[in-house]
């Protein structure tokens, strides 16, 4: 079984026409063994992680990461501080372990893993981190939190809610009931990848 990561997933599910196809043949020819040098936003995302994990409250933290950064990166990376600070505000949280799984339809198995349970306001909160700089379009939202909730849901307290943070902007999309029609037109796209990486 072919294992893909969500974001290769919602990034081909929401192409349309031959950019589907080019999007399954970079996959397919990425290397096999992962390379943090490969994963630009490793290490903001490892400071948040660790941040919630420890129970750190100070968000001047975060401004560490900047230090010896490669200059290619510090832009991003300081708008993604900027943001998560934005997000942060005064809200008092607990950490938890999210929920992670696979969901597997048409021989593909893609990784739903979020990176932060969080508790706030009394709820606790699932939460994919996006961190690049387009903005988080409602399809690709969607998307996301439907697939969040599909797979996570019996695995989460009563109540919890699916969100999706745009890191860069600190804007958090959550939705405590996503459309379940959309289901079927996934399973479709998940056959539809199936098909061309066989072929590809």
């Amino acid at each position: 079984m072919e294992r893909i990561s969500l974001t290769d997933f919602v990034d081909f599910a929401i192409s349309s026409g031959t950019p589907k196809l080019t999007k399954v043949k970079q996959i397919k020819n990425r290397p096999d063994d992962y390379h943090p040098s490969r994963d630009f936003y490793k290490k903001i995302r490892e400071a948040i992680i660790e941040f919630h994990e420890a129970g750190k409250t100070d968000k001047k933290l975060f401004d560490k990461i900047l230090k010896d950064l490669h200059k290619n990166k510090i832009e991003h990376y300081r708008a993604c501080i900027k943001g998560y600070k934005k997000f942060l505000g005064r809200k008092k949280l607990q950490w938890f372990s999210p929920p992670t799984d696979e969901w597997s339809p048409s021989g593909i198995s893609i990784r739903i893993n979020p990176e932060l349970g969080l508790t706030f306001d009394g709820v606790p909160h699932v939460i994919k981190l996006y961190f690049k700089k387009d903005g988080l379009s409602k399809n690709r939202v969607d998307i996301i939190l439907l697939l969040l909730h599909h797979t996570l849901s019996s695995q989460s307290l009563s109540g919890t809610k699916f969100c999706v943070l745009d890191v860069q902007k600190g804007k958090l999309f959550g939705n405590e009931s996503p459309d379940q029609s959309f289901m079927p037109l996934l399973l479709g796209e998940a056959q539809s990848f199936r098909v061309m990486w066989d072929q590809v």
